[in-house]
């Protein structure tokens, strides 16, 4: 239901939401589909298995526009850590601007897989440095209000890249 989500992902897999969505709707229908729908989520079922059967398919312009939309929705800081006063509690985390802590959290997991398993990949060499320098990018120099904002998703980071994760903590502890 999220419209930022759905411009994130349509913009991601080059076709509009709708179309995806209905490519993946016939999806459902299959024994041991890929991918999972509760109400308006999407999930991939395993997202283990589906790196090891689609990583070999990516091509350095998706893995450059994955990077790209990585960065921008989870380097933005959650606008709830903005506010001054107790109104924070009332923040609509639902608004049209707002990426949904879902997409986050997929988005997270990828840049896990990419570091876990990038150095398997058969044609993209150095795939992994990709997570190094998305954790990087996310990380140093981080304010208060991004490091808040991450913090969910503080395991997974430091598993993508165990070096990065800990420079930028030290970093930000200085």
């Amino acid at each position: 239901k999220n419209e930022a989500d759905k411009r994130v992902v349509s913009q991601l897999a080059g076709v509009s939401y709708n179309d995806l969505c209905a490519n993946l709707t016939t999806g459902l229908l299959l024994p041991e589909s890929p991918v999972r729908k509760v109400g308006s989520i999407w999930k991939i079922a395993s997202p283990r298995d589906a790196w090891f059967r689609l990583a070999p398919y990516l091509t350095a312009s998706d893995v450059q526009s994955f990077s790209e939309m990585a960065l921008e929705v989870l380097g933005k800081p959650d606008p709830a850590f903005e506010r001054q006063d107790k109104e924070w509690f009332a923040f609509d985390h639902n608004s049209p601007d707002t990426n949904s802590s879902f997409l986050k959290q997929g988005l997270v997991e990828t840049i896990t897989l990419i570091g876990v398993f990038g150095d398997q990949h058969p044609t993209i060499p150095n795939l992994r440095t990709v997570s190094d320098n998305l954790v990087r990018e996310l990380l140093r120099g981080a304010d208060a209000r991004r490091w808040w904002s991450l913090a969910d998703h503080f395991s997974e980071l430091a598993e993508a890249s165990p070096a990065e994760f800990l420079r930028a903590l030290d970093d930000g502890l200085s």
